[in-house]
C-alpha cells in the first residue's frame, strides 16, 4: 500500500467512524490528481480498488460505500471498480 493510499484509507475510515459520505474529489485533491482531467474518476477509482481489495481480502467492510459523486459516470467507474475488486 502506497503513501497515499494509506492516508486515502485512513480518510475512509474516519468519515465511517462518524458516518459522513467523502466525495471523489477530495480524495482526488488528497492523491494530487488533477480534477480537470477527464480520467481523474478512474485514478480514484484505481486507489479505491486497491483498498477495497485488502479490506475484502482481510474479511473487513467495503469503505468505497461511503463514496459519492455528482457525476454519474463517476458512480459507474466505482460501481465497476467495485465488481472487479470482488470477484474471485
Amino acid at each position: 500500500m502506497t503513501m497515499h493510499t494509506g492516508a486515502v484509507r485512513e480518510r475512509l475510515i474516519a468519515a465511517a467512524r462518524t458516518r459522513e459520505l467523502i466525495h471523489y474529489a477530495e480524495l482526488a485533491k488528497m492523491l494530487g490528481t488533477d480534477l480537470d482531467n477527464p480520467y481523474f474518476g478512474a485514478q480514484v477509482g484505481e486507489v479505491i480498488g486497491q483498498i477495497g481489495e485488502d479490506e475484502v481480502a482481510n474479511g473487513r467492510p467495503m469503505l468505497s460505500a461511503i463514496l459519492t459523486a455528482t457525476n454519474p459516470i463517476m458512480l459507474e467507474q466505482d460501481s465497476q471498480s467495485v465488481e472487479r475488486a470482488c470477484r474471485p
